[in-house]
Parts: structure tokens; C-alpha cells; sequence
């Protein structure tokens, strides 16, 4: 498997584990929500020196400057395409009184392509923590949360999965919370 596709897989996986946990005495379905955005784009030019690249795609030419980080920089043609995928994710799951406090988390992983192959690189992070939820707002959508270091915030909830799980909160509940961000770039063959 690919780098960028095992990161993305790794990343939408941790995600699941949550979906899995069934902590609470109420019925209701853990909220999941996830989004994948995949962006093609073409090489225009290529400045080795400066190791910036141009790349045009749908939304118009773009200059990126490609760190020294990136393996096999040499191996970028014009005509070559990038895919660049962007990966969001955040779950939530309800916790049963006294079960352990997930303390705050953040875990990063990260690949690079093999030396010889076509560039490539990803990234990704996972933060998870338990938050108490303060108060529930089913009218306007928010919901206001404490956070372990004790800092409140308050969010508006705007999928529907987030809506049909926030019904089913209340004060002083403890929520489990995942959220998730990676980024992939890979070359692919020019098309001839």
C-alpha cells in the first residue's frame, strides 16, 4: 500500500474505534463524521534551484515550494499530475460515569515515499480527549463543553449525525471526542 493511502486509512481507522465503544446505558448511535477531498493538478514548471514547482488544477495555478524533506524531488516532470488529498474527521462517543478519563492525546504520523519512487508524502494527526459537556442548545445547534485543562468552548453542530447525537446529551454528561486532519500529496505518470 502506498504511504499516503496507508496514513489516510490509519487516520479514518482511529475514528472507527470509537464507533465501536458502547459505554453508555441510553440507545443512541456514537456521532461519526468524516470528509475526504481529493484535488488533481498538473506541473507547469519545475525550478530545481528553488525546489518550487507550479501546478495548475481547478482552481487556477498555484506555486508550492517542495521542502528538502520530500525524497526523489528529481523525479517530477512536466505534465506530471499531483493529487492532493485532504482528510477531516470527528467522532463522538458518550461515557459511561466512571470509566477512565481519556486525558488529551496527539498522535502524528507521517510517511514518505521510498527512495526511487514517485514523490509522495503524508501526514496526519489524531487529538482525542473527554470533555463534560456544560449545556445542549437543540434550537440553535451548539453545544458548550469543558475541557480537561478546564477551558470552555462552545460549538455549533451542523451535520445531521452531530444534531441526532447532541439529543442525546445533557449536563455534566462526558463525551469522548476524536478529531482527526491529514494531508497527502502523490505525483502520478503524466497522461500521454
Amino acid at each position: 500500500m502506498k504511504p499516503t493511502k496507508a496514513i489516510l486509512g490509519a487516520l479514518a481507522g482511529a475514528l472507527l474505534l470509537i464507533a465501536g465503544c458502547k459505554s453508555s446505558e441510553r440507545s443512541y448511535e456514537p456521532a461519526i463524521k468524516d470528509d475526504l477531498k481529493v484535488v488533481t493538478a498538473k506541473v507547469e514548471a519545475i525550478n530545481p534551484a528553488t525546489r518550487v514547482v507550479r501546478l495548475n488544477g481547478e482552481q487556477g495555478p498555484v506555486e508550492i515550494v517542495v521542502p528538502p524533506e520530500v525524497r526523489n524531488f528529481d523525479q517530477i516532470k512536466l505534465g506530471d499530475s499531483v493529487q492532493i488529498s485532504y482528510y477531516t474527521g470527528v467522532a463522538a462517543q458518550l461515557r459511561k460515569k466512571g470509566d477512565p478519563v481519556i486525558g488529551p492525546t496527539d498522535e502524528i504520523i507521517a510517511a514518505r515515499a521510498e527512495p526511487g519512487a514517485k514523490p509522495g508524502a503524508a501526514v496526519g494527526r489524531n487529538i482525542s480527549t473527554t470533555v463534560t459537556i456544560l449545556s445542549v442548545d437543540t434550537k440553535v445547534n451548539t453545544v458548550k463543553f469543558k475541557r480537561p485543562d478546564g477551558e470552555i468552548h462552545e460549538v455549533a453542530v451542523e451535520s445531521e449525525e452531530g444534531k441526532k447525537f447532541i439529543k442525546t446529551l445533557k449536563p455534566n454528561d462526558e463525551v469522548d471526542i476524536t478529531y482527526t486532519e491529514a494531508v497527502a500529496v502523490e505525483v502520478v505518470p503524466a497522461v500521454k
